[in-house]
Protein backbone atom coordinates (compact mmCIF):
# COMPACT_ATOMS: atom_id res chain seq x y z
CA UNK A 1 0.00 0.00 0.00
CA UNK A 2 1.54 3.81 -0.54
CA UNK A 3 2.24 5.74 2.38
CA UNK A 4 -0.41 8.62 2.84
CA UNK A 5 0.60 11.60 1.33
CA UNK A 6 2.83 14.80 3.26
CA UNK A 7 2.08 18.12 3.37
CA UNK A 8 4.08 20.03 0.47
CA UNK A 9 6.37 22.58 2.45
CA UNK A 10 7.07 25.16 -0.40
CA UNK A 11 9.26 28.44 -0.04
CA UNK A 12 10.02 30.82 -3.33
CA UNK A 13 10.79 34.26 -3.97
CA UNK A 14 10.12 35.08 -7.99
CA UNK A 15 10.93 31.99 -10.36
CA UNK A 16 10.51 30.00 -6.88
CA UNK A 17 6.82 31.00 -6.34
CA UNK A 18 5.77 30.33 -10.33
CA UNK A 19 7.02 26.84 -9.44
CA UNK A 20 5.41 26.65 -5.93
CA UNK A 21 2.10 27.64 -8.30
CA UNK A 22 2.84 24.64 -10.62
CA UNK A 23 2.87 22.31 -7.45
CA UNK A 24 -0.33 23.47 -5.47
CA UNK A 25 -3.38 21.41 -5.64
CA UNK A 26 -1.53 17.56 -6.30
CA UNK A 27 -1.43 14.99 -3.75
CA UNK A 28 2.44 14.45 -2.70
CA UNK A 29 4.35 11.38 -1.32
CA UNK A 30 6.90 13.62 -0.37
CA UNK A 31 8.33 17.47 1.28
CA UNK A 32 9.37 19.42 -1.92
CA UNK A 33 11.24 23.00 -1.11
CA UNK A 34 11.65 25.03 -4.13
CA UNK A 35 13.74 28.28 -3.55
CA UNK A 36 14.96 31.22 -5.64
CA UNK A 37 16.51 34.15 -5.34
CA UNK A 38 17.91 37.19 -6.76
CA UNK A 39 20.94 39.40 -5.33
CA UNK A 40 19.10 42.57 -7.13
CA UNK A 41 15.30 42.42 -6.38
CA UNK A 42 14.49 45.46 -8.67
CA UNK A 43 15.95 43.50 -11.91
CA UNK A 44 14.85 40.62 -10.93
CA UNK A 45 11.22 42.17 -11.31
CA UNK A 46 11.51 42.08 -15.13
CA UNK A 47 11.73 38.21 -15.24
CA UNK A 48 8.38 38.27 -13.95
CA UNK A 49 6.22 41.61 -15.13
CA UNK A 50 6.49 43.18 -18.07
CA UNK A 51 6.63 46.94 -18.42
CA UNK A 52 3.51 47.67 -18.87
CA UNK A 53 2.34 45.50 -15.12
CA UNK A 54 5.11 47.37 -13.68
CA UNK A 55 3.80 50.60 -14.49
CA UNK A 56 0.17 49.12 -13.61
CA UNK A 57 1.63 49.00 -10.12
CA UNK A 58 1.96 52.60 -10.15
CA UNK A 59 -0.78 54.07 -12.03
CA UNK A 60 -3.54 51.31 -11.00
CA UNK A 61 -2.20 50.20 -7.81
CA UNK A 62 -2.20 46.60 -9.17
CA UNK A 63 -1.63 44.39 -12.24
CA UNK A 64 -2.87 41.09 -13.67
CA UNK A 65 -0.61 38.43 -13.50
CA UNK A 66 -1.09 35.31 -16.14
CA UNK A 67 -0.94 31.86 -14.11
CA UNK A 68 -1.91 28.45 -15.52
CA UNK A 69 -4.63 27.18 -13.43
CA UNK A 70 -5.68 23.05 -13.60
CA UNK A 71 -9.48 23.85 -14.48
CA UNK A 72 -11.66 23.99 -11.59
CA UNK A 73 -9.62 22.85 -8.71
CA UNK A 74 -10.75 23.70 -5.16
CA UNK A 75 -6.92 25.07 -4.63
CA UNK A 76 -7.90 28.04 -7.51
CA UNK A 77 -8.42 31.46 -5.69
CA UNK A 78 -12.15 32.68 -5.42
CA UNK A 79 -10.96 35.32 -7.38
CA UNK A 80 -9.92 33.24 -10.74
CA UNK A 81 -11.23 34.89 -13.54
CA UNK A 82 -12.30 31.71 -16.05
CA UNK A 83 -15.49 31.31 -18.65
CA UNK A 84 -14.77 27.30 -18.62
CA UNK A 85 -18.24 26.38 -17.49
CA UNK A 86 -18.91 24.47 -20.83
CA UNK A 87 -15.30 22.68 -20.89
CA UNK A 88 -15.57 18.49 -20.04
CA UNK A 89 -12.82 17.59 -17.77
CA UNK A 90 -13.40 14.98 -15.60
CA UNK A 91 -10.12 13.45 -14.88
CA UNK A 92 -8.56 17.21 -14.28
CA UNK A 93 -6.27 16.88 -16.85
CA UNK A 94 -7.22 20.31 -18.22
CA UNK A 95 -4.60 23.60 -17.51
CA UNK A 96 -6.32 27.00 -18.54
CA UNK A 97 -4.45 30.59 -18.68
CA UNK A 98 -6.20 33.21 -16.21
CA UNK A 99 -5.26 36.19 -14.87
CA UNK A 100 -5.59 37.44 -11.00
CA UNK A 101 -5.28 40.57 -9.76
CA UNK A 102 -1.75 41.62 -7.73
CA UNK A 103 -1.90 44.46 -5.47
CA UNK A 104 1.29 46.78 -5.46
CA UNK A 105 1.95 45.65 -2.14
CA UNK A 106 3.13 42.55 -4.07
CA UNK A 107 5.99 44.48 -5.56
CA UNK A 108 6.61 46.70 -2.83
CA UNK A 109 7.26 43.67 -0.18
CA UNK A 110 9.11 41.83 -2.90
CA UNK A 111 11.29 44.81 -3.14
CA UNK A 112 11.52 45.13 0.51
CA UNK A 113 13.26 42.04 1.28
CA UNK A 114 17.19 41.98 1.88
CA UNK A 115 18.63 39.31 -0.46
CA UNK A 116 21.82 40.11 0.27
CA UNK A 117 21.76 39.34 4.21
Amino acid sequence: AAPPPVPIHIVGISTGAIIASLLRGFDAHGTVTAMAGLLDARAGLRYDFGGEQLAGFDADGFCLKEFWLPLRSPSNPPTESSNWEDVDDPEGKFWHKTYLRLGAQYRDDFLSLDVEK
